[in-house]
């Protein structure tokens, strides 16, 4: 799958069956990645293997286009992909409508009482990296980023169901709403949940409540 271009409102390899867009890893260089994040207006982002910026980004004359690659064995052969020049860095971004410089984001959460730093909701959009989400809310991001980490944790009571998101499993449980799976062996009683079910029992039992 296409590695997605990170620069904040680019959209380059987000959507399947869009055309492919070339794109170039972040270089070794520290100090050169530092200033690639600086440019694309995220210094506070952390780099992955994944990350890219995709060629949008770049200037023509720092793209290598024609060029030939040493392979192990000494021999040259023409590149098969495109390349950057040695030092290259992207110059072409559109600033986002709601972009916050880092210090002024970090002075806004400061003035709101915020403690060691984390806000609950932030002064600009959080992004995803792996769609077109993004909210001010992290802790509705961090949210929406399990679907894409496959963190199965919400489980229907009455079948095999797993779901992602709590709102999920409350639409699936929609099923059951009719089927009253828990039924008791001494009547006709037919109950959705398990506790009620334990309730209904002890009326047959003679067991008392506590």
């Amino acid at each position: 799958m296409p590695k997605k271009c990170c620069v904040p409102g680019c959209r380059s390899n987000h959507r399947y069956g869009d055309p492919y867009v070339n794109s170039f890893l972040f270089p070794r260089d520290e100090s050169l990645r530092k200033k690639w994040l600086e440019l694309i207006l995220r210094e506070d982002y952390t780099i992955k293997k994944s990350s890219v910026v995709c060629i949008h980004h770049f200037t023509e004359d720092m793209i290598i286009k024609k060029d030939t690659i040493s392979k192990e064995n000494g021999a040259d052969v023409p590149r098969q992909r495109l390349g950057l020049k040695r030092g290259a860095f992207p110059t072409i971004i559109e600033i986002p409508k709601d972009y916050v410089p880092p210090a002024k984001r970090k002075k806004s959460d400061e003035q709101a009482g915020i403690s060691n730093g984390v806000s609950s909701i932030s002064t600009h959009l959080n992004y995803c990296e792996y769609c077109d989400y993004n909210t001010q809310v992290i802790k509705d991001l961090e949210t929406h980023l399990e679907i894409h980490t496959d963190v199965k944790k919400y489980t229907c009571p009455y079948c095999d169901y797993i779901s992602v998101l709590q709102t999920q499993l409350f639409s699936h449980l929609m099923v059951h709403a009719n089927e009253k799976p828990f039924k008791c062996v001494y009547c006709t009683y037919r109950t959705l949940s398990s506790t009620d079910l334990h309730k209904h029992t002890k009326t047959h039992t003679g067991e008392k409540s506590l």
